[in-house]
This record gives structure tokens, sequence and C-alpha cells, in this order.
């Protein structure tokens, strides 16, 4: 049995409101100390507290939600950080994933994108990504774009994600089930990153992602003996991981013990580390907190889901926002 209903606690009675600006719920700072609002903030606090089961806002606060999104709101429809740490896809599809747990809708049809809804135009786009050295940095663009596609659909055509979905099908290696090109055979931490951003896309659609058993071999392969996939210093890492080996194990069924106690491992790591308060104070306390904070609650949520409420003890039963839309 492992619970975390004390860390629940500290994000819910400490860190939500420390992080209010003008301690107003529904506005948020990025970093801790900060005095301005960004982006991440807002976006990462509504991802948290709909993982944590609390994100029920009055019409008071919601609108104070939804002007805190209009602020980042340009007219061509992107949704912009003050100042850019991600890349505008990320960006927008972090924004419109977090609108979207809120029930609010984009003020502006997203126009910037009009070059990549033709078939050629998403194509060319798509093969410029670097699939050698940067798989992962690079699926946060071509995941990006797929999730605001699926989010205001509208903007394309009904054959856009068939389009989508033959390339990134030739883009698997079967040697290791995951995305890239001239990687090992045994995959790569790189590959992880990739394909994760790319299989909660197919998981949104029911459509099978190719080689799951490959995959589930080559990311058990690559778990550290502490239980993460980075050295304690990435929690998307490991819930990248986490999620490509859950998802793909209910597809198959494949080593499905083992990827039971990879998950325990995992989850007892994490759980460690975020109940203690010096660990809380140096990730949690400075820059990009909430980014980390949603991170962290993300991935024991993704354990939940697979061990059950019996073995990962919360408070309420934790969600995953990958279920209710495809990015984070």
């Amino acid at each position: 049995m492992i619970d975390i209903r004390e860390f629940e606690s500290w994000i819910l009675d400490y860190y939500e409101p420390a992080m209010r600006i003008n301690g107003v719920k529904g506005d948020y700072l990025r970093d801790w100390g900060e005095e301005k609002g960004e982006l991440y903030g807002l976006a990462d606090m509504a991802c948290t507290l709909y993982t944590l089961n609390v994100l029920n806002p009055d019409e008071a606060e919601l609108n104070v939600w939804k002007e805190g999104f209009k602020q980042y709101e340009k007219e061509d429809g992107q949704i912009l950080e003050h100042v850019m740490v991600h890349g505008p896809p990320h960006n927008c599809a972090m924004a419109l994933g977090a609108m979207n747990l809120l029930g609010i809708k984009p003020t502006y049809p997203l126009t910037f994108m009009d070059h990549m809804i033709s078939k050629e135009g998403l194509l060319e786009w798509l093969k410029s990504l670097d699939w050698v050295d940067n798989t992962y940095s690079a699926s946060h663009d071509g995941s990006g774009l797929a999730c605001c596609m699926a989010l205001v659909p509208e903007t394309v055509p009904k054959e856009w994600f068939d389009w989508y979905f033959d390339f990134c099908d030739s883009m698997f290696d079967p040697k290791n089930g995951m995305m890239g090109t001239n990687k090992p055979p045994e995959g790569d931490k790189d590959g992880i990153g990739g394909t994760f951003h790319y299989q909660f896309i197919y998981e949104h659609f029911n459509r099978p992602v190719p080689y799951p058993e490959a995959r589930i071999d080559s990311v058990l392969g690559l778990q550290m003996p502490e239980g993460d996939w980075s050295g304690g210093r990435s929690w998307w890492m490991t819930l990248d991981a986490l999620y490509m080996l859950t998802r793909s194990v209910w597809r198959c069924h494949h080593r499905a013990d083992d990827v039971a106690e990879a998950v325990r491992r995992a989850a007892r790591y994490y759980t460690d580390n975020v109940l203690n308060p010096d660990y809380r104070a140096e990730h949690f306390e400075g820059f990009y907190g909430v980014h980390n904070v949603n991170a962290c609650i993300s991935l024991l949520a993704e354990c939940q889901i697979y061990l059950g409420n019996h073995e990962i003890i919360t408070e309420r039963p934790l969600k995953s926002v990958l279920d209710k839309r495809p990015f984070i």
C-alpha cells in the first residue's frame, strides 16, 4: 500500500493557495516567488486540480480562469506565454487542453495553422521534424499540432487525421516499438519521450499503436534500478514511460506482471520523494514549479489507475487528464 494523501493535502492546503495571484483562485503564478502570472502556471494548475478531482469552479471562479487564458490569446489563434520557454504548438496545446478541462472555448479560430491543413503542408511539416536526435523535443510540436486540431476539429478536413496517422505509423521501429529514425534496437529515452507524445493522440482516437509488445520490452528495459527512467530529475520522462507501459499492456497483455511491478517501483520511488519536505522545496518552490507538481501528481495518477486505489491511497480517486483530452 502506498499512501499519498499527505502530498494531496500539501498541494491543496499549501501549494495551490501560495501560487495564486493576489490570493485569487483561478489565476496562478508559474514560478515560486514571482509576481506576474504565466500561461503554464494557469494551465498546469488546471491539470493538477483536475487530476486531484477537485476542479469544480463556480461561476465567479470560472470567469477568473476565462480572463486568465484570454490574456495569452492572439488573433491568429495562438495562445502563447509572455516569455517563451516551450514552442508555439506546445503552448497552444497546453492551453487548449487546460481550457477543455474547464469547458472554455478559444476566442479565435486557429488560422496560424492554415499552412498545415492540406495533406502536402502537413506531411512537409512532419518530415521537417528531427526524428533522429531530438524525437522527444520535436514531439512537443508534432503532437501539439494534433492536439489543437483534435480540440478545435473544425480547423481541418475530416481526412486530416488519416494523413497524420499514416505518417506516424511509418515512423515506428518494429524492433523497439517506438518512433524515431536510426535508433538503437533496444530503444532509448529520446524514443520514450517522443513516442509518448504521439501515443496519447492515438489513444484519444482509440487507434492501435504499432508494435506494443516491443514497446513494452524496450520501456521495461530502460527503467533504472531506483524505479524511475531519468535519474530522478525528470518526472515527465517517468510519466511518459508509465503511460506507454500501462496503455500498451491494456492492448496486448504482454508481460503484465512485469509492468505492474515496474509501476509499483516507480510509485514507491516518487512517493518517497514527494513526501519529503526538502525535496518539495527544492523542486516545486522554484522555476516551473507548477509544471513539476503537475508531472508528479500525473504520474502517480497513472500508477493508481493501473494498480487500483487499494494500492495507491488517496482522498479522492485521481484522474488522468489524458483520458479527457490529448495533451500534457
